[in-house]
């Protein structure tokens, strides 16, 4: 029952209840059953205080110490600072800003629509508590005794809540965004339609109808044992798989796997990875994260050096055609030369003629880089020495080739003196050709092309297998 001498100091004003409460320490305050309703209880001290069964509707707690006040079936709820709408119901805010709850028995009260975000809830008891519409994110309520709670509409974006006892509470509407639980958090007999994955009531589960009994359960236990990685600005693939191996080597956890990868809009990416039940799973994320960030610097350095490495080819290769014109010259006056091929076609036909078909064939046979063996067999084939049939494996950017000798071809090989009437002009022609300048622009494009396409490449491939697509 409420002590109406406590009552009466507490309605004279916040100064003279705190001054009553310093020059008595020992007196524990006595207002069960009271009506302080659309009071000013701006930082007052009301720790230890009995609320139990108060009416403080549209009260302003904003800086009270309320530690260890018993608040059990008090009415909080009405101090609307402002409502807006989910698309299901309206529901309000209350002021409740920089209070202190810390072990409070807040046991059936209603907090319905307090922002609680960034307070010290610590002990606190929460069973049964009207939290409906309540902002509870970035709490820790790891632990807490929830079971009972209504926590519709609620936001719990990134609570924790590791080993909290949820049994039997309210969850429709609330938003669920990268909050955390474990194997240990309990999931029986939640009452739920829907709820949000993102903020603003954004991704609904589910997307239409309602949960059918113990689908909410299922759902995020199985969300339990992993950690969802988020690629904003898309993902280079090579720095992922090189970080995630690490990864996998330096927790040494055998369950530490890719349990799914989600293209999001904009070209984000979200990869979830399973995680052993007891695995610390923000250390995880966090690990993962600066191990991408390391290997993502190494493959960009990588990449320019095989770049500044194709530039000097290419350099080189402009001395070379060079020297070639010189030699033209040269021959302009003697004798017709037997071959007007350039020596790497003729290695091209021979590697052809013995079996290899495919540029990766020719490539690997012959030891030239396959981005030159498919430039002199677009050559090759616009002077009829072969017959291709181009086709995409779907990882390169450019088209493959499937090449065979042509009569030209083979005469090329086996009597080159019967190709034509004047061998010089076809080897002036050739030489003419490579040196055009449009052919080497092209080249250039090509390999840089290549460093550039390499992550889009890998991510139009991630259904393809793990070793397949880090080739």
């Amino acid at each position: 029952m409420v002590n109406e001498e406590h009552s009466a100091r507490l309605k004279k004003g916040v100064q003279a209840w705190n001054e009553w409460r310093l020059n008595n320490p020992n007196i524990i305050p006595e207002l069960s059953g009271d009506d302080l309703s659309n009071i000013d209880l701006n930082g007052a001290n009301l720790s230890e205080v009995n609320f139990s069964g108060v009416n403080l509707s549209e009260t302003d707690f904003s800086m009270a110490n309320l530690s260890g006040a018993d608040l059990s079936k008090a009415k909080l709820s009405g101090f609307s600072l402002f409502s807006f709408n989910d698309g299901e119901e309206d529901f309000y805010e209350e002021n409740f800003s920089r209070a202190i709850l810390s072990k409070a028995n807040l046991s059936g009260a209603n907090l319905s629509g307090l922002d609680l975000s960034g307070f010290d809830l610590s002990e606190a008891n929460l069973r049964g508590t009207n939290l409906s519409g309540a902002n509870l994110s970035g709490l820790d309520l790891s632990g807490f005794d929830l079971s009972g709670a209504n926590l519709s509409r609620a936001n719990l974006s990134r609570t924790q809540a590791l080993g909290t006892d949820f049994t039997g509470a309210e969850f429709t509407g609330a938003c669920l965004e990268d909050w955390n639980i474990n194997s240990a958090t309990k999931l029986n007999d939640i009452n739920c339609q829907y709820v949000y994955l993102k903020s603003d009531f954004q991704e609904r589960r589910p997307s239409s109808g309602e949960f059918r009994s113990g689908e909410f359960t299922k759902l995020f236990q199985k969300v339990i044992e992993t950690v969802d990685l988020i690629f904003a600005d898309g993902i280079d693939w090579k720095a992922f798989f090189q970080s995630f191996q690490e990864l996998r080597r330096q927790y040494d956890d055998e369950n530490l796997s890719i349990q799914a990868i989600e293209k999001k809009s904009g070209g984000a990416f979200v990869i979830r990875l399973e995680v052993s039940a007891e695995a610390d799973k923000v250390a995880i994320e966090s690990h993962a994260k600066e191990l991408y960030k390391t290997n993502l610097l190494l493959v960009e350095e990588r990449y320019r050096v095989e770049l500044n490495a194709k530039e000097r080819e290419i350099e080189i290769y402009k001395q070379q055609s060079a020297k070639i014109e010189k030699i033209v010259e040269l021959l302009s006056s003697r004798e017709e030369p037997k071959v007007s091929l350039h020596p790497y076609q003729i290695k091209i036909l021979k590697a052809i003629n013995n079996g290899a078909d495919t540029c990766s064939n020719i490539s690997e046979v012959l030891n030239i880089q396959v981005h030159i063996v498919k430039y002199y067999i677009e050559t090759l084939e616009s002077e009829s020495y072969l017959q291709c049939t181009k086709w995409n494996d779907g990882i390169s950017p450019d088209n493959q080739y499937m090449c065979r000798l042509t009569n030209k071809g083979r005469v090329a090989l086996q009597n080159p003196d019967l190709l034509l009437p004047s061998a010089r002009d076809a080897f002036n022609q050739t030489i003419n050709n490579d040196l055009r300048g449009a052919n080497i622009s092209n080249f250039a494009n090509k390999i840089e092309d290549t460093a550039r396409q390499v992550a889009s490449d890998l991510s139009q491939n991630i259904d393809k297998n793990i070793n397949e697509i880090n080739t």
